[in-house]
């Protein structure tokens, strides 16, 4: 996948009790399972422009950018999408739009940190690294909730096919950049 097409999903706040970063959450879940199915693994990255994180207030904000290599692609993807109650009835979202040839703003990576469960030195690194990420509540298939944890570091264009993971992230694996657009 390279990110040469990008659209954006933004979730509005159900009520005074579930705001618009719960309603977020519940898309990347869906999204989650989207980015799941056969014939979408490795299509689509996210990011979250409206995000802050680091050591003062971190959130998530209310929206989930998407990456892919062609509109046709996002468009899929958002037809496949419209019928799931969190999408058509907490959400909006704009048309594919084109990331320009002559991009020349920042990158970013955005990738999953996970918690060591094992003590020792990993754990310790990646527990530091944990409390500045960004983090949604998610619920896996067997009911569990966990945080998954989202770090974004600021890097120079990488040129390197991207491959995202299931939740459109990047991996320690397959490291790879997204466009900072505004």
């Amino acid at each position: 996948m390279t990110p040469k097409f990008y659209l954006d999903i933004k979730a509005n706040a159900i009520d005074s009790e579930t705001p618009a970063y719960a309603v977020l959450g519940k898309a990347v879940h869906v999204l989650h399972g989207a980015f799941s199915q056969s014939d979408h693994i490795g299509k689509f990255a996210i990011c979250f422009p409206a995000s802050r994180q680091g050591a003062g207030k971190r959130t998530i904000g209310d929206v989930i950018r998407i990456f892919a290599s062609s509109s046709m692609e996002l468009l899929m993807l958002l037809d496949s999408l419209k019928g799931h109650h969190v999408i058509r009835d907490y959400t909006t979202f704009t048309m594919p739009k084109e990331v320009p040839d002559d991009f020349s703003g920042s990158w970013s990576v955005w990738r999953r940190v996970r918690v060591q469960k094992k003590v020792g030195v990993n754990r310790e690194k990646t527990i530091i690294r944990a409390t500045s990420a960004i983090f949604v509540d998610m619920h896996s298939s067997t009911g569990h909730s966990f945080p998954l944890r989202i770090l974004r570091d600021a890097v120079e264009k990488q040129g390197n096919e991207a491959k995202p993971n299931s939740y459109g992230l990047a991996s320690s694996e397959n490291l790879f950049s997204l466009p900072d657009i505004i």
